[in-house]
């Protein structure tokens, strides 16, 4: 049987492990490889700071052919990003590129003559440059290897959320900011003609990037697994009235958390609010409000979403679409939003989620929904709907396997 004849065979190449699901990119990698597993064989390579557990390369193993996972520890990436300072490549890209690695890449993605490379974010961009020169796919009928496409998935715009954080510094570290903005900006228009294919997570996102060439790139949603993320049919018991979740490493659930913490709790304090996420030494930093707990990571935040009953998000910057958002709906959680949070999701605001944009909203949409029943059950089942419908993630893959069906 020659190779055109098999399943197509496509590389993914990712900046980290799918698992742990701690972060956004390793959840939409994840779900993109269990999808496309469907219809190809999956051949992953990526970096990662240190080699996966057991537990997760038996997870990940049904739906990987094959898989490459090169060791980039931290303390050798900071040394890559001294070494070319003056580099024209963004820090954030430097962060996650070596030369040695590079060279081992190219080596097993041509040894593999794939259909299709899929490249997620542009810090992984610097592994494929030139390949596409040399690239050849399956052998076909007549003896011919064809010429190779490849895709890449912004997943975010980097310039939205590089300006997330740059309110919490002034003074040298601002202006690196800035110079790293121009940066990503040129380095996003640079390796554009190295991809057939572009995809973002949100329109929000796609209007941040270069004008001549934004309406190139496709909107591919994030998704939810509807299957995982259920309302308790019986026996929920709740401990907290309000919950906000998130990884407390990025700045805008900083941000949030602190808005929480310092105003919010005070503001409706006959409520119990929960803080839960990794990384909350910020948030822990001083005496809590009496009606504020925060805990730390959570090993399945489904326990979190049950275990509240209705959730906040007062985040007002950053980029992409909040996981964490779509995941409370779908697990019955009535969920209050800023319209920033709203604008990448598009949800029906007041009948969907509720809408809030300063504090003092927030407030009174907590009361709304916690004193009437009615309105409570109704924005419950109508976010349910509204995940099932918009954000599963097997509809919103759906347009990702049939372009990749289609090169």
């Amino acid at each position: 049987m020659h190779e055109a004849t098999m399943r197509p065979k496509i590389v993914i190449l990712g900046s980290r492990f799918p698992l742990p699901l701690i972060k956004g990119d390793r959840l939409r990698l994840y779900h993109h490889i269990r999808v496309l597993s469907g219809c190809a064989d999956i051949h992953l390579i990526c970096i990662e700071e240190d080699y996966p557990s057991d537990d997760d390369l038996e997870q990940l193993r049904p739906f990987c052919k094959s898989m490459n996972i090169h060791v980039l520890p931290v303390s050798k990436r900071n040394k890559n990003i001294a070494r070319h300072m003056a580099s024209s490549m963004p820090m954030q890209v430097r962060y996650f590129f070596d030369q040695s690695i590079r060279q081992q890449v190219q080596w097993q993605i041509k040894e593999l003559h794939p259909n299709h490379v899929f490249v997620q974010l542009i810090r992984m961009a610097p592994y494929v440059e030139g390949l596409s020169d040399t690239l050849t796919g399956p052998l076909s009928d007549d003896g011919y290897r064809g010429r190779v496409s490849l895709s890449i998935d912004y997943m975010d715009s980097m310039v939205l959320n590089d300006l997330a954080g740059s309110y919490l510094d002034t003074g040298f570290k601002k202006l690196l900011q800035g110079r790293e903005r121009r940066l990503v900006q040129a380095y996003e228009r640079r390796v554009f003609d190295w991809f057939d294919h572009h995809y973002i997570i949100s329109e929000r996102d796609q209007v941040h990037l270069h004008e001549e060439h934004r309406e190139r790139v496709n909107i591919m949603s994030n998704g939810v697994d509807t299957s995982y993320y259920t309302p308790l049919t019986q026996g929920k018991s709740t401990t907290y009235d309000v919950l906000f979740c998130g990884n407390m490493s990025y700045p805008p659930n900083v941000a949030a958390g602190l808005l929480i913490r310092d105003e919010l709790c005070g503001l409706s304090a006959e409520y119990q609010f929960v803080i839960a996420g990794a990384s909350n030494d910020q948030l822990s930093s001083k005496g809590m409000p009496k009606n504020c707990a925060i805990l730390g990571y959570q090993e399945d935040m489904r326990d979190m979403y049950h275990a509240a009953q209705l959730m906040v998000v007062p985040i007002f910057s950053g980029s992409g679409q909040q996981n964490k958002v779509l995941e409370a709906m779908a697990c019955g959680l009535p969920t209050i939003v800023t319209s920033f949070v709203n604008k990448a999701i598009g949800a029906d605001a007041g009948v969907e989620v509720l809408i809030a944009d300063d504090i003092v909203t927030f407030g009174k949409c907590i009361k709304s929904l916690l004193s009437q029943p009615e309105l409570y059950r109704s924005v419950q089942k109508a976010g349910r709907s509204f995940v099932e419908q918009r954000f599963d993630w097997n509809v919103n893959s759906k347009a990702l396997v049939e372009a990749l069906q289609k090169i």
